[in-house]
């Protein structure tokens, strides 16, 4: 593919996938927030159309034979950008009887793509949030490793272990995210990797 093409399916690509990733940031933050089960039942329809959206999308490009825009282009200090998703947020789960607590800071700073690290965080979240009903606590920090770098969450609940975390829509969500889902042995330590890059 020439470089001028390159430089367009990267635009299109662009064009086509921030509106979606935008409203799919949104609709995580508004389950993570909800109080009600019937609108986290709302958002999680959202984010449901809005991965038929991004897939439709994928199969375009596949047949085309185009690639994306390159991921570096749009990285961020990955403990700022869950600094500040944990601000907007945690007051919402804090609500809920869930405490978000601050990242283990990197060894090294790292570096991920903008809106994978945010939809891949609002992943991890949703899915301990979902796991600690009766409340506890949550941390999702970065993670540079063998494996590549990620994001690392670790839940406890107030009572009993956290319940359900390997659920089938957090693995869809790292599926459409094209991250890798690594779940400690027992998912009922609360405990879950999400690599996003290798």
């Amino acid at each position: 593919m020439s470089p001028e093409r390159a430089e367009l399916v990267a635009a299109l690509v662009r064009e086509l996938r921030t509106p979606l990733a935008r409203v799919s940031l949104a609709a995580g933050e508004l389950e993570a927030m909800a109080l009600q089960p019937a609108l986290a039942a709302l958002a999680r329809r959202i984010d449901a159309a809005l991965r038929a959206a991004d897939s439709g999308i994928e199969r375009v490009l596949a047949l085309l034979g185009a690639r994306g825009a390159d991921p570096e282009a749009a990285a961020v200090d990955a403990a700022e950008a869950l600094a500040a998703l944990r601000a907007r947020v945690a007051p919402a789960l804090a609500a809920r009887g869930v405490d978000w607590r601050a990242p283990q800071a990197p060894a090294a700073p790292l570096r991920l793509d903008a809106l994978r690290l945010r939809r891949g965080a609002l992943c991890l979240v949703r899915a301990a949030a979902r796991s600690l009903p009766a409340g506890g606590w949550l941390r999702v920090s970065p993670l540079s490793g063998e494996a590549g770098v990620g994001l690392e969450l670790e839940c406890a609940a107030d009572a009993g272990p956290p319940t359900g975390l390997a659920s089938l829509e957090m693995r869809a969500s790292a599926a459409l995210l094209g991250a890798s889902l690594e779940l400690a042995a027992a998912p009922d330590t609360g405990r879950a990797r999400l690599w996003l890059a290798r």
